[in-house]
């Protein structure tokens, strides 16, 4: 697709989900071999902590030299089950805790695998003012754009959670008849 951010903007994105969807084009793109090792060197890079199987990043090669047949076939066949995640509470400065779930270094990859692909895909529809969570873009970017904004005369800023907007009890109001 040759169009310019503003008129990807308005292109659907039901229509790319449906085009990716109805055939295993994305599946394929997902366990292509270069976004497949791309997956297993960003999760060895991050490192992290074991999940309920034990298994650390160190190990994951081997252990995909000895089980991708495997793996991919349960991928392409929608067999593949995610182990629990481990839990982990992290003491929070002012009291208080926040729940870590940690997957498993194998599911970590696979997850990678997989946002790699979609990044891919629905990137170049994002807006360009929106900074969560992007490639290349970060919570100190969005403050510098609210800066210029401000210079520029502009007096409000609005950051929003959508994970907290999504919350029931953020957009539900009861009704009560008089």
């Amino acid at each position: 697709m040759n169009r310019r951010p503003q008129q990807m903007e308005l292109f659907p994105a039901s229509q790319i989900a449906e085009s990716l969807g109805n055939n295993d084009r994305l599946m394929e793109m997902i366990l292509e071999r270069n976004n497949i090792i791309r997956a297993w060197k960003q999760v060895c890079t991050n490192k992290g902590a074991p999940g309920v199987d034990g298994m650390k990043t160190s190990q994951l090669g081997s252990y995909l030299a000895k089980h991708w047949p495997e793996i991919e076939q349960d991928l392409l066949n929608c067999r593949h089950k995610p182990l629990p995640v481990k839990r982990k509470e992290i003491p929070k400065p002012d009291g208080g805790v926040r729940l870590l779930g940690i997957p498993t270094v194998l599911d970590r990859f696979i997850q990678q695998a997989i946002a790699q692909i979609l990044e891919q895909v629905w990137e170049p529809f994002f807006s360009e003012y929106s900074y969560g969570f992007r490639p290349g873009r970060s919570a100190h970017d969005a403050v510098v754009q609210g800066k210029r904004y401000m210079v520029e005369g502009y007096t409000y800023v609005i950051d929003m959670d959508l994970s907290k907007f999504l919350e029931p009890s953020s957009y539900c109001t009861s009704f009560h008849e008089s």
